[in-house]
């Protein structure tokens, strides 16, 4: 709904002062160029067919005026400040690993400077240590480039990491908001203290799991 893929039953979705749903087509392309997303699925995410310089570029095709060599340029730098290089402009989808093409995405995200980015679930199907790599791309990026998110997980771990607040849904509601991740770990909220324990330790000898006792 935030992002203008779902009309809601009843309600708003104010972003920079307009609804998005109400707007005129004028602003709500003006919205869009400012609103982006980065979804969970790194593969679905990009057309098999484009290469990443299609797909990096796409964006600045629909809002900006570059010329040929202004683009690739700016594709190329988009590439290196992501982690990857110029020999990977004509390389397709299926030439990437899971991490590289969510770089891909994340680049494509980043190419017209947006003020909001929405990451959905952007790092979960990724390995542990694509996880932590991106989390810190994440956060670089959101300094460099003074950017907002909106960091959809049920990575308790990854949320903290990354976000400056903290929102607890439950059953499409918004049932908690705290300022600091010691407003997080401090509440007495049932739901709030089931996620808690849910938090595996770092190493697995100090995870615990029920014993079971085979009597056959």
């Amino acid at each position: 709904m935030i992002l203008g893929l779902e009309r809601p039953q009843q309600g708003q979705v104010l972003f920079q002062g307009h609804d998005i749903y109400t707007a005129d087509k004028l602003t709500r392309q003006r919205l869009r160029r400012d609103l982006q997303v980065v979804f969970q699925d790194s593969y679905s995410a990009v057309n098999p067919r484009m290469t990443a310089e299609s797909i990096i570029g796409e964006p600045l095709e629909n809002y900006e005026k570059l010329t040929v060599a202004e683009q690739k340029r700016t594709v190329i730098e988009l590439l290196e400040r992501v982690g990857l290089s110029e020999k990977d402009l004509k390389k397709y989808p299926h030439q990437f690993s899971g991490g590289q093409l969510q770089r891909i995405n994340i680049a494509r995200a980043i190419s017209l400077k947006p003020l909001l980015i929405v990451l959905d679930e952007s790092v979960s199907s990724l390995d542990m240590v694509n996880q932590t790599l991106i989390l810190e791309l994440l956060s670089e990026l959101k300094k460099d480039f003074g950017l907002s998110y909106l960091f959809i997980t049920h990575d308790i771990k990854a949320a903290y990491s990354i976000a400056d607040t903290l929102g607890v849904l439950e059953k499409g509601e918004l049932i908690e908001h705290y300022n600091s991740k010691d407003q997080f770990f401090s509440s007495e909220h049932p739901v709030v203290k089931q996620m808690r324990s849910s938090i595996l330790a770092e190493h697995p000898r100090f995870r615990s799991l029920p014993m079971r006792i085979n009597k056959s």
